[in-house]
This record gives C-alpha cells, structure tokens and sequence, in this order.
C-alpha cells in the first residue's frame, strides 16, 4: 500500500486559499502546477511498478483537481481506478487505485 498527501493545489488557486494556509505554508508543498494533478500522475506512474498486484494506491485530493487526478490514474499503465472516496462534505477527497 502506498499512501499520500502531495501537493495539489492549482497555481490559480493558490491565492484563495486562506490566508492562515497561504502565508504559513512552504508553496511547494501545496502547489502541483496549472492543473494540480501534476504530482498525482507522476507518484501513479512511479507507484505502478512498486505495488505488489492488488496492492493499493490511497492519494488525498482536493475538489478541485479530482477530474484531473481521476484521469491521471486511468491513463497509468497497471493501475486499476476505484472510486473515489468523497469526505463528510460530500466533497471528492481520497484518489483510490489498484494494481492490476
């Protein structure tokens, strides 16, 4: 099982955030780039190979990059996409994937 809280915050996004989180936290750790699945999708492709089959990718995301990291998991050789947890909100928040 691998398991993971990358950066996933969208460079436009970046200045909405609250500014207790903005001003407080290193940007590198909460921005990905334009789209916010960027660290998504390369933590797929390198999680792939190193997953023993059946094993399990678990990746917290946020709202808004949930199409984009949905689409990562679906476009990463031997990787089978779950659904996605949603949080108590009702807010799309766990990325879940399989080893084929």
């Amino acid at each position: 099982m691998i398991v993971s809280n990358p950066p996933y915050v969208r460079d436009d996004e970046f200045a909405s955030l609250p500014r207790d989180v903005r001003l407080h936290e290193p940007k590198g750790a909460l921005v990905a780039g334009p789209t916010g699945a960027e660290v998504i999708a390369r933590l797929a492709r390198e999680a792939a190979p190193r997953l023993a089959p059946g094993g399990w990718l678990l990746v917290e995301i946020g709202p808004g990059v949930a199409t984009a990291a949905e689409a990562a998991i679906a476009g990463t050789p031997g990787l089978s996409a779950e659904p996605t947890l949603r949080d108590l909100a009702g807010l799309p928040r766990i990325l879940q994937a399989r080893k084929a």
